[in-house]
Formats: structure tokens, sequence, C-alpha cells
């Protein structure tokens, strides 16, 4: 979505109005490309309340140009990890992984090092 001034207020205001809880929410700006972007977990008590968000979000969508996705938790996408150098930062994205809180499937992970100085663990 195009970076603005009250993005996050408007998104959690749609949240609140449909009685969803926000669980964990994380968001950051592209300054290169004025580009916004949120990730929101929320737990529902009924499909009623999903329904109410999604037609309320619509409209906020439709006014500021915001290109949404809304997805079951299960429903992870698959993740491809390319990694250079640094090994932090792969380290940081598998225990997130393990725990549960990248919200997406490793499918493989791809290096420009030699395989000698790689250790992978499939669970």
């Amino acid at each position: 979505m195009p970076d603005g001034i009250g993005i996050l207020a408007a998104v959690a205001g749609c949240l609140a109005d449909a009685g969803l809880n926000v669980i964990e929410s994380q968001d950051f700006a592209d300054t290169d490309t004025a580009t916004f972007f949120v990730w929101v977990d929320f737990e529902a008590s009924d499909s009623s309340d999903i329904a109410q968000f999604k037609a309320r979000f619509a409209e906020l969508a439709a006014a500021r140009d915001i290109d949404w996705t809304l997805r079951l938790e299960s429903e992870r996408p698959k993740a491809l990890i390319m990694v250079s150098k640094g090994d932090h930062c792969l380290n940081d994205l598998l225990y997130r992984h393990r725990r549960g809180r990248l919200g997406a499937e490793i499918v493989a992970v791809v290096s420009n090092h030699g395989a000698a100085e790689w250790l992978c663990e499939r669970h």
C-alpha cells in the first residue's frame, strides 16, 4: 500500500470495529518505493466477525489503494530463503520458523557458499 499518515490507525480501527482481537502486528515502510507493509495476526470469535471485517476493509482498501490478502494461519505460503554471507539472518529466520512465527513454510534454502559450509536439518 502507498505509505501515508494514519494507515495503522485505519487498519486497527477496522479490526476493532469487527470485534477481532490482534495477537501480533508487524509493519514497515520501504522508503525506496514509498510502500508501507502491515502484517497482522488476529483471532475471531466466529465467521461473522471475519465477514464484517472483509466488507469494511474492502472499502478502506479501495479508498487507500491497498493491495491485501486474508488467509487462515494454516494456509502458509511456501518460501525460498536466499542466503549470502551473514549467517545471523538465516539463524533468525530458522528460529522463527521452528517457533511457528515465520508465517511461511520453508521449502528450500539457497546459498552462494560451498555445500560444506552449511548444515541443514529437515523436520
